[in-house]
């Protein structure tokens, strides 16, 4: 019992201390590892290893739900960690995580004249929203 609470009081620690600087740990920890994900041939692994690293990126969200970039690399390893459960024939998963990558992506748009009801506008109104959007916008 004593073990859990220390490896509670120091996960939380270092989830402070992640929060604090979110900002450099995206360009500096969080691009390159996404990137090296993306590169990986071994699918299992990818499978197996990505939880954790998500897990990681909702906290820092979740302590900086503001923060554009670290929105754009979330939707990003979300998308890309779905995309890998489906080569994994795990495709109730994949649906759970799209679900959560999606959720980020609308995320982005919500300081701009995006509607409230974005997830229920159909697909040719959603295209033309995002169609006007361009990369300065995120």
């Amino acid at each position: 019992m004593m073990n859990m609470f220390w490896r509670t009081a120091i996960l939380c620690a270092i989830l402070q201390a992640l929060s604090a600087c979110s900002g450099s740990l995206t360009s500096s920890l969080l691009r390159p590892t996404l990137a090296n994900l993306q590169k990986q041939t071994d699918i299992d692994l990818v499978c197996e290893g990505t939880p954790s690293f998500l897990l990681m990126i909702d906290s820092m969200v979740a302590s900086s739900p503001d923060d554009k970039k670290l929105l754009m690399t979330a939707t990003q390893a979300f998308t890309g960690y779905a995309a890998a459960l489906d080569a994994c024939k795990r495709p109730e998963r994949a649906a759970i995580i799209s679900n959560k990558a999606r959720t980020y992506g609308v995320s982005l748009l919500k300081d701009d004249d995006a509607p409230e009801s974005i997830y229920n506008l159909p697909l040719a109104d959603l295209q033309e929203l995002l169609g006007s959007y361009d990369s300065g916008d995120v």
